[in-house]
């Protein structure tokens, strides 16, 4: 598992396990771009689009305490 940090913000990058991950709806996941923003993913359509353009997954993990 990749993790990636944004503004402060973790993300666990799950793009290999999405599939599962998506349908265990353990956790909510996100598509998590280059330029720090980030997506919900509500849909199965979706998540196949993001894993075809090759968009990171990710987890909200928290924000970093300073």
């Amino acid at each position: 598992m990749e993790i990636k940090i944004i503004d402060g913000f973790v993300w666990f990058i799950v793009t290999r396990q999405a599939k599962e991950v998506f349908y265990t709806g353990l956790f909510e996941l996100y598509a998590v771009y280059d330029d720090g923003s980030e997506s919900f993913i509500e849909t199965i359509d979706y998540l196949e689009e993001c894993l075809e353009n090759k968009i990171k997954i990710g987890i909200e993990g928290g924000f970093i305490n300073n």
